[in-house]
């Protein structure tokens, strides 16, 4: 009888399954969040990625400023996220760039699912 050799899951898969099937951003290509915001203008809307304990919500607010590859949020301090400071490249947030927070492009799909689940009651 062949011992059978449970398969590895990679990192990168797990990574894959924290974006849910019901996550508006999950078709999101990083390009395609990056050129968003290298082109973001102060005032613009912006969304923030946020997971915990399997729950899923996005907070909604305004780019202030760019520099020097980052891209800066109006803080919205009863979120929990790690501050207002994003790479523009990657979406990871700079003080804890392999936390759950990323920025997404708030496209209609994101900011719908930020309104019927608000990050007061830590999503859904």
């Amino acid at each position: 009888m062949i011992d059978k050799v449970k398969p590895r899951v990679s990192l990168s898969l797990f990574i894959d399954a924290q974006r849910r099937r019901d996550d508006p951003s999950a078709v999101q290509a990083q390009e395609e969040i990056a050129n968003y915001y290298q082109n973001a203008k102060e005032g613009d809307v912006a969304a923030i990625r946020e997971t915990y304990a399997g729950k899923l919500w996005f907070i909604v607010t305004t780019v202030v400023g760019s520099k020097s590859g980052r891209i800066y949020m109006k803080d919205a301090p009863l979120s929990g996220y790690s501050g207002p400071a994003f790479y523009i490249k990657s979406g990871k947030n700079c003080r804890a760039p392999k936390g759950q927070c990323s920025v997404v492009k708030p496209t209609p799909e994101v900011l719908a699912h930020a309104e019927k689940h608000p990050p007061t009651n830590l999503g859904y």
